[in-house]
């Protein structure tokens, strides 16, 4: 029996007591003894002292049972990756509609990038990933490299040690391999929309989904003109770029038009390694000037261009695929019209986060919110041999 208990029923027999005594002075018309009087003055001071203490002594048994030792204790239950991951999402979904509020503040602090946005969640970042692949024809195909620090340096060997025949007790000739460096330094890609604030305020719209179709669809068009054009000077080196670009595979005769003759000395310019995975890039334009192309003599034409013949496989000039291009220069005087190499030698160094970041001030008199992502990109060709590209004159 716990000594509460204890107490209590010592109280219920003072109560019942005292009880008898009032019940005897009422029978007696209200008249108390003197006797009676002080038994019950008694009992009531003891009724009370009992209470005081059976109160104080149950507040300290209930503290008593909740307390456990240290070396008892249960650890919390850690929180998964999975229910972090889904808590940062909701808080970044939440604080891109309504705001930061100090539950999303807590919760996104991990995620606070250095330029003032918010990492995308995971499930996001690779939904944009995955509509830039779909539209951008040149990242598909080159080597895409994350990289967390402010540059990286490839190197890249260019020439190759040799061997030679030797006589009996000759001397050995030297030979050194030769290696160049190549230097990324990822640029900042920035975009920058604005919604009403009446959408924001409509429950039933698609945020996420607009997002990242308008973010994922202004970043592709920006990503593939310089994958192809950039000059590398706060942007990409592109393709064609006249420094870490594509080799010069040949110079055509005309300013005008590119011949079937030109297009056989571009793909015998490219070493046969590389020619087993190359690829043929040009825009609209210098395809269809292409597809009309034929060898041979009058009557025993061939045409170069070989269609797909079946769903999803692509059209092929002399036996390798072609991808159209709208960034590559149309046929015009000095144009680089047509690239032909192993993509994979074209290395695109990326920072793997995408921020975003929330404006309500700039556009708040026009009654617009604002949306900034920006991602971080390089690229260059790594190896001259494995790319070239044909010049017109």
């Amino acid at each position: 029996m716990s000594k509460s208990v204890e107490l209590r029923e010592q109280r219920k027999r003072a109560v019942d007591e005292d009880r008898r005594i009032l019940d005897a002075v009422l029978a007696a018309g209200g008249e108390w003894t003197s006797e009676q009087r002080e038994k019950h003055e008694k009992l009531d001071a003891t009724i009370n002292d009992l209470k005081r203490t059976i109160d104080a002594l149950e507040r300290l048994e209930a503290e008593e049972r909740g307390y456990v030792p240290p070396s008892q204790a249960v650890p919390p239950a850690p929180v998964s990756a999975e229910d972090r991951a889904a808590q940062y999402r909701d808080a970044f979904w939440r604080a891109m509609r309504a705001g930061i509020g100090p539950d999303e503040r807590r919760v996104m602090a991990v995620g606070t990038d250095t330029s003032g946005g918010y990492t995308v969640p995971d499930e996001f970042r690779r939904e944009l990933i995955a509509k830039l692949d779909e539209l951008n024809v040149i990242r598909q195909r080159a080597t895409v490299i994350p990289t967390t620090s402010g540059t990286l340096t490839i190197p890249v060997l260019t020439t190759h040690g040799s061997a030679s025949w030797v006589a009996e007790n000759g001397s050995y000739s030297e030979t050194t391999p030769t290696f160049d460096e190549k230097t990324f330094s990822p640029h900042k890609l920035s975009v920058l929309l604005k919604v009403s604030e009446e959408l924001m305020n409509d429950s039933a719209f698609p945020l996420e989904r607009f997002v990242a179709g308008e973010f994922g669809r202004a970043i592709a068009e920006a990503e593939e003109t310089a994958f192809v054009t950039g000059t590398g000077s706060n942007q990409p080196t592109g393709l064609i770029a006249s420094s870490n670009g594509s080799a010069l595979g040949k110079t055509a005769t005309a300013t005008n038009a590119i011949t079937a003759a030109e297009l056989v000395d571009l793909y015998h310019a490219l070493p046969r390694p590389y020619r087993q995975s190359a690829t043929w890039v040009m825009n609209d334009s210098t395809i269809s000037a292409v597809r009309q192309l034929v060898t041979g003599v009058s009557g025993d034409k061939t045409f170069l261009w070989q269609p797909g013949l079946a769903a999803g496989e692509p059209d092929m000039l002399l036996g390798r695929p072609v991808v159209p291009c709208a960034d590559m220069p149309a046929i015009a005087s000095g144009a680089k019209a047509v690239v032909f190499g192993d993509l994979r030698y074209f290395y695109i160094v990326e920072r793997p986060g995408m921020a975003m970041q929330r404006l309500v001030e700039l556009y708040s008199a026009n009654g617009h919110i604002g949306f900034r992502m920006f991602v971080r990109r390089d690229s260059k060709v790594v190896l001259d041999d494995a790319i070239k590209h044909l010049k017109l004159a």
